[in-house]
């Protein structure tokens, strides 16, 4: 399981990590030059695996993020354990995974967004969107997700909806990224006056893993204790520059 701690692109907890560790030291830096910034209102958004891993970063880190914008997320990432099959203006295309990927065996109650958000309390705003047409996720099973999630707004990608400018098509990842960016800022009644922007610890078991994660410093510190032989896998990372 922990031989992705030498796997930073292992497309799940590592590099969900990766981009949190990105926030807070930007944060950090700021804070250290005496740049005033809004604690309250840091957003995370993504397309396809990083509107996944927006949700993966949430609630991995929680307090930090006030809003999430999920542009066709994913789920589960079951199809790096297998070869995909799509089509591209007609030409059938056949992708498969590089083996390291394959090998990994991920904790399915913290990489299966639905049985993660299951088993914790969700604070940020969510706006997900979702194409009718979307071939890897049908958008009646995001639906249904996002109705079982506090604060979440689902909105699905119809025909009608397709205007060329946010939106291209009802198909998977299909929109524009800024003006969706903008579109979800200024079209839902989001209020963050509630949200302290205050970063919690990360405390949190599985069946395989106690969890725990230290915000203290800048660079996550990381545990996670294995719940059959008890052994501690501990990856802290050395924080570069100033």
């Amino acid at each position: 399981f922990f031989f992705f701690l030498f796997a930073f692109d292992e497309m799940g907890i590592m590099q969900a990590l990766d981009n949190i560790t990105a926030v807070r030291a930007i944060s950090d830096r700021l804070e250290s030059q005496k740049v005033s910034f809004n604690k309250n209102k840091i957003f995370v958004f993504g397309n396809s695996h990083g509107a996944y891993l927006s949700y993966l970063c949430n609630g991995l880190a929680p307090g930090l993020f006030s809003l999430l914008i999920d542009s066709s997320a994913y789920l589960n990432p079951e199809f790096l354990n297998r070869s995909f099959h799509f089509s591209i203006d007609g030409v059938d295309v056949a992708m498969g995974w590089p083996k390291l990927l394959t090998q990994i065996n991920r904790d399915s109650e913290i990489c299966n967004i639905e049985s993660f958000y299951s088993s914790i309390t969700n604070t940020a705003h969510i706006v997900a969107f979702h194409g009718v047409d979307d071939k890897f996720l049908p958008s009646s099973h995001k639906k249904q997700f996002c109705g079982s999630v506090p604060h979440c707004i689902f909105n699905e990608i119809t025909e009608d909806k397709v205007d060329g400018k946010i939106f291209k098509s009802t198909e998977h990842g299909a929109a524009h990224y800024t003006r969706l960016f903008t579109h979800a800022l200024e079209d839902f009644s989001l209020s963050f006056d509630g949200h302290q922007g205050e970063l919690r610890p990360f405390k949190h078991q599985t069946k395989l893993y106690d969890y725990h994660i230290d915000y203290s410093n800048a660079v996550p510190d990381f545990q996670a204790t294995s719940l059959t032989d008890q052994k501690l896998y501990h990856l802290s990372r050395i924080k570069i520059g100033t």
